[in-house]
């Protein structure tokens, strides 16, 4: 069994001593993260949320994290796998809480090996551990030995004063956050309702076009069915037309075939009469 048990000065803590070291941590972090991201990029980056050179994700961590893991100190493997895991699910939940609040996190892992949504990393776990061990073993007893060391009304003011401009710093940048959140929303309001009117106009010009496609068909189609009607009545007027006038020149030839008839027989008569009588 590993021997857990608090070291003494871990104890002895007054609040005043725990805002030095969160104050401490929090500097320190940015140092550390952002020389780190300077160095990766080529290029000064600056690791905190505001324009002043702090990150209290680092502070708390730190702070929390020494007091919380001093019963493994004696421990180094132990320390290391406690730091790790612990550190780990204190970055996921920060990051989750930061996405709840702020719509987004500070860091990004999505281009690291092994991350999880870009919150956390096995890189990063594995920095914890020996980050857990540097804090836990060497540096918090350092820190703590400063504090009792520095005069108490000097570090109350210097505490309070860099806190003040932090949350100044923070509550400038969230308010700007939230104005750019709300400018980039709007423009999305109206790209969307521009895109909306878009398709709206696109579906009343087709259903248009259509309406008058469908008009236009349905007038072809009663000019040709009126064309085709009008085709077969002058067809049948032609055709009556053509019978009567058939009916009639027959009927004129039968008469002028009697007439003729009867005019021969006249004729034979009177030249029959007329030979009877021609000799008496």
């Amino acid at each position: 069994m590993f021997d857990l048990h608090f070291a003494p000065e871990f104890l002895e803590v007054s609040r005043l001593q725990m805002l030095e070291c969160f104050v401490f941590y929090s500097v320190l972090g940015w140092l550390v993260e952002s020389a780190y991201m300077s160095i990766c990029t080529g290029k000064l980056t600056n690791r905190g949320f505001g324009f002043g050179p702090f990150c209290p994700i680092y502070g708390f961590g730190a702070t929390i994290g020494a007091i919380v893991l001093s019963p493994f100190r004696r421990s180094v493997p132990l320390l290391y796998v406690v730091s790790a895991v612990s550190a780990t699910v204190f970055e996921l939940i920060v990051g989750r809480l930061m996405q709840l609040t702020l719509g987004d996190f500070w860091w990004d892992y999505c281009e690291k090996p092994f991350n999880y949504q870009g919150i956390i990393c096995l890189e990063s776990t594995l920095g914890w551990g020996l980050y857990g061990i540097i804090v836990v073993r060497f540096l918090h007893p350092f820190v703590l030995m400063q504090t009792f060391l520095f005069p108490r009304r000097e570090g109350f003011v210097l505490c309070f004063s860099l806190l003040f401009l932090y949350m100044f710093d923070f509550v400038y940048h969230v308010l700007l956050a939230l104005h750019v959140d709300a400018a980039e929303r709007a423009h999305e309001r109206t790209i969307q309702a521009m895109e909306s009117a878009r398709e709206r106009t696109a579906g009343a010009y087709e259903n248009a076009r259509e309406r008058t496609a469908l008009v236009v068909e349905s007038a072809r189609e009663r000019t040709a069915g009126a064309y085709e009607n009008a085709r077969e009545r002058t067809a049948m007027v032609v055709e009556t037309a053509r019978e009567k006038t058939s009916d009639a020149i027959g009927r004129t030839a039968d008469v002028y075939v009697n007439a003729k008839d009867k005019m021969s027989e006249k004729q034979h008569a009177v030249l029959n009469w007329y030979r009877r009588h021609r000799w008496r």
